[in-house]
This record gives structure tokens, C-alpha cells and sequence, in this order.
């Protein structure tokens, strides 16, 4: 909700389509997504929330990005962090 005026175009991202998903991302005028390496190509600012871990390959980010993992335990894979910029 904080970012959304901020941002020209929000993606909120599911593991499975859900009506709690679809009713979040119509509150937030998001386009909603279950694909996530899909939806990483995409991005550019992502911020990461979940309560599984390990679920970010960051090999599949744009250069250039920013990620702000708030997940515990973390979303982005550790082993795969050969780029410079993660």
C-alpha cells in the first residue's frame, strides 16, 4: 500500500492464484502473477516477504535491481550469488 502510489506499475506475486491474491491486487490496482521467474525478468524494484525461503534465484534478476528481502528465512538463494551487483 506504501508503494503502490509510488511506482508506475505494481506486480504482486503468488505461488497459486487465490481469491485472497486476486482481492489484494484489484485493492492494490496490481496485476497479479503466479509466475515468479516470469515476474523477476520483469521487475525491477522487488521486495520479498515470504515465510518459505530460498525461493529467488538470483540469476534470473535484471541487471540493475534491487531486491529487499524481509523473508525469514531469507528468499534469495545463496549458493547462486556469483553476480556482482546481488
Amino acid at each position: 500500500r506504501l508503494l503502490s502510489p509510488h511506482v508506475g506499475r505494481l506486480l504482486l506475486v503468488g505461488r497459486l492464484d487465490s481469491p485472497r491474491l486476486r482481492r489484494i491486487g484489484t485493492e492494490l490496482a496490481a496485476e497479479v502473477c503466479t509466475d515468479l521467474p516470469q515476474a523477476l525478468q520483469q521487475s525491477r524494484l522487488i521486495v520479498t516477504a515470504t515465510s518459505s525461503g530460498r525461493c529467488l534465484d538470483p540469476r534470473l534478476l535484471t541487471p540493475g535491481s534491487i531486491v529487499w528481502d524481509v523473508a525469514v528465512p531469507a528468499d534469495v538463494q545463496r549458493e547462486h550469488l556469483q553476480r556482482k551487483d546481488v
